[in-house]
């Protein structure tokens, strides 16, 4: 009986040395497509979790990657959440598409699976406000905190209008800009057709001396080109989709010197060294998708190695806590909604057909 007992001892202490696998879920468009950055989310998880199993592990557990499919689909993102939270993931990296992010979310939430988010760059990921969610790209209308303190600098007798086409991928950038910009007054259009003499018109009116645009590319370049021949001198400003060839074209010239922003390319923020022994010399590619899922699951291991890695909840309070965190790409940090403390962007400037990064990124 007393050797059953000690057996049993033995038993009991051999299972408690057990390790467990911790699952990592990288979930974006394996396949369609978009299915060129599902696979750089997997190249990027592959290199951190190497190297963080190469470690150690968290705690001695390894981590191992399941790179899941939701071809950026939302009705196939909700499923897939599912299948993850049967699968006893703790962490999802993804979704790369803020739609699918948003559909599979709840089912996250509910299950305590903490999210950690490479590119979903919608203002809804966070203004939802879920518990669980944190990302290491910057939000779309963040934007328009930059271009607020640029015009400003640029011009302080700037007299902004804002001119908008209703759409919901523009209203983010509309609000957060008049927030920034009290007086800035919106000038609406309907997106394909624009009366450019009438625009002109109400423009010069309200004395408008600077543009700031949240419409298509098209748009933008047809009003910046019609303002130039109408002899309406004024700076242009606008997000990432002035930084299309479409804007130049539809300007005929009448671009020459707008500013744009666009996220800042995650490469110029990692060190070389690291790009080198990491990525080029094995042949792998940095593209932003990349560098941004290695920093995701960077923030993960942090949160993991700081708090219990079976508690989301923990993991997460514990990232919204404004901590600095080391990832492949810099330090980062985030606030109480899951946004990085500091949104990175870089200016970029239109000259004689061409756009190139603004010496000026104040």
């Amino acid at each position: 009986m007393r050797l059953s007992a000690l057996a049993f001892s033995f038993l009991v202490l051999g299972t408690a040395l057990v390790r467990a696998d911790i699952n990592v879920a990288v979930v974006g468009p394996m396949s369609g497509q978009n299915a060129v950055f599902g696979e750089q989310m997997k190249t990027g998880a592959t290199v951190a979790i190497d190297a963080v199993n190469a470690a150690g592990g968290i705690n001695g557990e390894r981590l191992v990657m399941l790179p899941v499919d939701d071809a950026c689909d939302a009705r196939r993102a909700a499923t897939v959440a599912e299948d993850l939270v049967r699968q006893d993931v703790r962490v999802v990296i993804g979704h790369f598409c803020s739609g699918s992010l948003l559909a599979a979310n709840k089912t996250y939430e509910q299950a305590g699976i903490l999210v950690v988010a490479p590119t979903a760059s919608s203002p809804l990921v966070t203004d939802k406000e879920s518990w669980n969610i944190v990302r290491v790209t910057s939000r779309d209308d963040a934007q328009a905190d930059r271009a607020a303190v640029r015009m400003s600098a640029d011009n302080p007798n700037a007299v902004v209008g804002i001119v908008s086409d209703g759409q919901v991928n523009g209203r983010g950038l509309v609000q957060r800009l008049k927030e920034r910009m009290p007086s800035a007054k919106e000038f609406l259009i309907r997106a394909g057709s624009i009366d450019q003499q009438k625009l002109a018109a109400d423009l010069k009116a309200a004395g408008i001396n600077t543009l700031y645009f949240t419409t298509a590319a098209t748009d933008s370049g047809a009003i910046s080109g019609s303002m130039r021949r109408l002899g309406l001198v004024m700076n242009y400003y606008g997000p990432d989709t002035l930084l299309n060839e479409l804007y130049w074209e539809r300007s005929k010239a009448g671009a020459e010197g707008a500013l744009a922003t666009f996220a800042t390319d995650p490469a110029s923020l990692a060190r070389k060294a690291d790009l080198e022994t990491n990525y080029t010399s094995k042949g792998l590619g940095i593209d932003a998708t990349v560098l941004q899922t290695h920093a995701a699951v960077d923030v993960f291991v942090a949160a993991a190695r700081t708090r219990d890695v079976n508690d989301g909840r923990a993991m997460a309070e514990w990232l919204r806590s404004g901590e600095r965190i080391d990832t492949f790409i810099g330090p980062v940090a985030f606030d109480a909604k899951g946004d990085l403390k500091d949104q990175r962007f870089t200016w970029y400037r239109w000259t004689n057909g061409a756009y190139e990064e603004d010496p000026n990124q104040d």
